[in-house]
């Protein structure tokens, strides 16, 4: 395999990862919801912070800082199939 190719499957494994922590960090958030009081503004503008922060952490991190600054569509794939991963794994263990 060239050092291209596995700088890329390294990218790839990277981006599932992310996916993963995203799902993680998002049923952080869900938990807090279930445990507090419902504020349908507060859950709001939470999902707004979340998901802004997250867009961002991808443009920089992702494509910025680890990938020269171009989107690669298999990244974006990446990220949901780590995120599907860890949904469908925890539904095992329920």
């Amino acid at each position: 395999m060239s050092t291209y190719m596995g700088r890329e499957l390294e990218l790839l494994v990277q981006s599932m990862i992310c996916g993963a922590l995203l799902v993680l960090v998002y049923d952080g958030i869900r938990i807090f919801r279930i445990i507090g009081k419902r504020v349908k503004s507060l859950d709001t503008a939470v999902d707004i912070l979340f998901w802004s922060a997250a867009g961002l952490f991808f443009h920089f991190f992702m494509c910025l800082r680890e990938n020269g600054g171009s989107v690669r569509c298999y990244l974006l794939c990446g990220i949901f199939a780590g995120s599907r991963c860890l949904v469908l794994g925890n539904r095992a263990f329920l």
